[in-house]
């Protein structure tokens, strides 16, 4: 909320840069009402990505489209088209599903600006007739929680990569046992085109295995991708050398404050 004022300030600086995160609503396939694909689809179609863009990043963000982030092989900006934001089709998808059971707990945590974008996943959810109901807790139990296999139906997270491969969140969160245990996913396609990805050395056919990667995750509708944060840090005027890592660090090492 602040990246406009320290513009404005001539005693001030912006400092900027890639930030490769994603943020998306992870759901467990095995635990009702998630087992029902409409029903998965359904919650895609509620969210607006666009209010949590404006409302909890003052428009600092990029509407999700896939797992992968901007800046990063396999992102695919047309991607975001999947799913329009469309409270509508949201609520047929619902009635067609046939799911009675219109409440569920979302796990989330307590820190930073979590507590607000799920407020705002909340609201959109009850918009078409959902009761999420927060389940706010430290990170320590939020994790916890999470890796229990079938404990967690709905879940708000986050993933910043450890490195520049897309590898990294694909199989971490999609292909290892991890994905069974959050998400009950054990999908025998994704792990054999994640497998080959792994060793494919065309950056061409590489991308275009992760294209499908990320297609197959939205058609099954196994995570919602609501979008991609920027970061920026403000400094006084004449600081140099500060550079804002895309995996999260700040590296100070050149930094001159003179």
């Amino acid at each position: 909320k602040d990246v406009a004022s320290v513009e404005a300030d001539e005693n001030l600086q912006l400092i900027t840069g890639p930030f490769w995160n994603v943020q998306f609503l992870g759901i467990n396939q095995t635990v009702a009402p998630f087992d029902n694909l409409q029903f998965r689809q359904a919650l895609q179609y509620a969210v607006n990505k666009q209010n949590i863009a404006d409302a909890v990043f003052y428009g600092n963000y990029t509407l999700g489209a896939g797992p992968i982030a901007p800046g990063l092989l396999g992102y695919d900006e047309s991607l975001a088209g999947t799913y329009s934001y469309d409270p509508e089709q949201a609520t047929a998808l619902i009635a067609e599903s046939g799911v009675t059971e219109l409440s569920f707990d979302l796990y989330n945590r307590t820190n930073s600006f979590w507590p607000i974008l799920g407020q705002l996943v909340q609201a959109d959810l009850a918009e078409v007739g959902i009761t999420a109901n927060l389940v706010s807790l430290e990170d320590a139990e939020f994790f916890d929680s999470l890796n229990t296999p079938g404990e967690v139906g709905a879940f708000l997270n986050d993933w910043t990569w450890d490195n520049g491969d897309p590898d990294n969140i694909i199989y971490s969160l999609y292909a290892s046992p991890r994905a069974v245990a959050r998400l009950g996913l054990e999908d025998p396609t994704i792990n054999d085109l994640t497998a080959q990805a792994q060793v494919e050395s065309d950056p061409a056919a590489r991308e275009a295995l992760y294209t499908q990667i990320q297609q197959l995750l939205l058609e099954n509708s196994y995570s919602v991708f609501l979008g991609y944060p920027s970061r920026a840090i403000g400094t006084v005027a004449g600081v140099s050398g500060l550079v804002l890592s895309p995996i999260g660090n700040i590296v100070l090492r050149e930094v001159d404050i003179a």
